[in-house]
């Protein structure tokens, strides 16, 4: 929360709190293209704007969870911009709304001390942390990929964070990039094209058909991104 914070009014600063269009995604992010991959070329499932609770019908995964049990569950980063997830559930037969998926009981909880991410040299196990205390952001998981400022700004102490005492009024020079910070992964490992996988309990449900819910709020842009998929639990 310095003068440099740049980041103070993202998502991830509060998160769950920021409002979604759909928790199962828009096609294109927007309702009309907009700049910077804002488009979603019109295919026969889908047109821009259509929002995937709705348009996406069920799909046979054939993925089955146990009640009770533990499963496995991960991501893909196309393109990294820091902050942190969570996992929600909602009964297929119900109103796959935010409101379901951000029901208390319908918090998927994870169940490891570490991650394991697949890097483009090769799967790291690597420790996690999730939030424990905070307003609207328990149990969300911090992404385990750093993310510098690296747009340019002056304001970076090159481990993800403005620093103290920078001069910020001269905006974003483009000095930077993100090959200039040190990454404790490697140069090649800064979170593009990197899968993310947790183990998750699975609630004590009733046997039947679900949606498993994906949460991300971003730190260093304003979005929040959401997908879901079909699963049964027996």
């Amino acid at each position: 929360m310095s003068e440099q914070d740049i980041w103070k009014y993202q998502p991830w600063r509060s998160p769950g709190l920021a409002p979604v269009d759909d928790p199962c995604g828009m096609a294109g992010g927007t309702p009309t293209p907009a700049f910077n991959g804002g488009e979603y070329t019109t295919t026969k499932y889908a047109k821009q704007g259509d929002l995937g609770s709705i348009t996406l019908k069920p799909r046979p995964t054939g993925i089955t969870w146990k009640a009770g049990g533990l499963a496995n569950v991960s991501w893909y980063i196309a393109f990294n911009h820091g902050g942190g997830y969570k996992y929600r559930i909602c009964p297929r037969n119900s109103p796959l709304t935010e409101e379901c998926f951000a029901k208390p009981e319908n918090q998927l909880i994870f169940a490891a001390d570490y991650h394991v991410v697949e890097f483009k040299d090769g799967p790291k196990k690597i420790p996690n942390t999730v939030v424990k205390k905070g307003e609207g952001g328990i149990g969300w998981m911090l992404s385990p990929i750093p993310m510098p400022n690296f747009v340019g700004s002056e304001c970076d102490n090159g481990k993800g964070y403005p620093c103290g005492g920078c001069p910020c009024g001269s905006g974003y020079p483009g000095g930077n990039t993100h090959k200039d910070f040190p990454n404790p992964f490697g140069k090649d490992n800064m979170g593009k094209n990197t899968a993310i996988q947790d183990l998750v309990h699975v609630p004590q449900f009733p046997a039947g058909d679900y949606v498993v819910g994906f949460r991300w709020d971003c730190e260093t842009s304003s979005q929040v991104w959401t997908s879901c998929a079909d699963i049964t639990i027996e």
